[in-house]
């Protein structure tokens, strides 16, 4: 069990923190690896996609990875991709350039496209809780991911056949991660996906049912790593609650739009 997900390219480490950790353990870990350049980032869970992805994006990408936005609605033009939220100076994403494609869709036929064409490794489920969404990723999506990362004709290959000097590698297997609502993955598809090895493994800040019950199977599962809702409790929150608040009072007294709003038909 814990509340981080670390991910490693050359001489880099990222570790996305679901919880405040204290700088002396970072401390700690960097004088450790000093060969490694180790950047800490902390996931807030009260931020929409919009919001997480470029912070967890800008950093990925600097890594090497490909970004892919799938949003409900269209964003086809540069102007439409512009995050224009709050956003704290020098972070994020404000003109929507990180993804290498924007995908979108509302349906779960649509979201299994995404995931067969773009064969994801790492998932970060960052949405808010809607009748659209409740249970969004179920028992078919766990299989379409996993079959469009190691289509089932390859996967009896054994692990040990590339250790045997062949060219077969063992199969690959997709990580995900929930920052934002427990009830947009059925728990069940999730623990029978972790233990049949559809996926590799799960970073949960939010669970179904929250709080988890102690002899919830959940638990138990392979390879799962749990954090109790608490990546909102940074010690920055409140500071930036009070500039998104200064900001849109500034922005009233010019008669300009406000960021963040709720829009109540969407239901957030």
């Amino acid at each position: 069990m814990g509340d981080a997900g670390i991910f490693h390219g050359g001489d880099h480490l990222l570790i996305l923190r679901f919880s405040n950790w204290p700088e002396a353990w970072l401390d700690g870990i960097r004088r450790r690896f000093p060969h490694l350049e180790i950047t800490s980032l902390q996931v807030d869970t009260s931020k929409s996609v919009e919001e997480n992805v470029p912070s967890v994006g800008r950093i990925a990408s600097s890594l090497g990875a490909k970004v892919y936005a799938y949003t409900a609605s269209a964003k086809s033009t540069p102007e439409s991709r512009k995050d224009k939220g709050y956003i704290v100076p020098g972070t994020g994403d404000p003109d929507g350039t990180i993804p290498v494609a924007w995908h979108h869709g509302t349906t779960k036929a649509e979201l299994r496209q995404f995931l067969k064409d773009t064969k994801p490794d790492h998932v970060v489920i960052s949405l808010p809780l809607t009748a659209a969404t409740l249970h969004l990723f179920d028992k078919e999506e766990f299989e379409v991911w996993s079959d469009s990362l190691s289509p089932p004709s390859s996967s009896s290959k054994t692990p040990s056949s590339s250790l045997e000097g062949g060219d077969d590698f063992p199969p690959r297997k997709g990580f995900l991660t929930n920052i934002s609502r427990g009830k947009i993955v059925n728990t069940d598809a999730l623990v029978t996906a972790l233990n049949s090895q559809q996926i590799r493994g799960a970073a949960l800040d939010v669970t179904d049912p929250e709080p988890l019950p102690a002899d919830h199977p959940l638990w138990d599962a392979d390879n799962v790593q749990i954090s109790p809702h608490i990546s909102w409790s940074g010690e920055e929150y409140f500071l930036r609650a009070l500039d998104v608040l200064q900001l849109n009072l500034e922005r009233l007294e010019n008669g300009q739009e406000l960021v963040n709003q709720f829009q109540r038909r969407r239901g957030y």
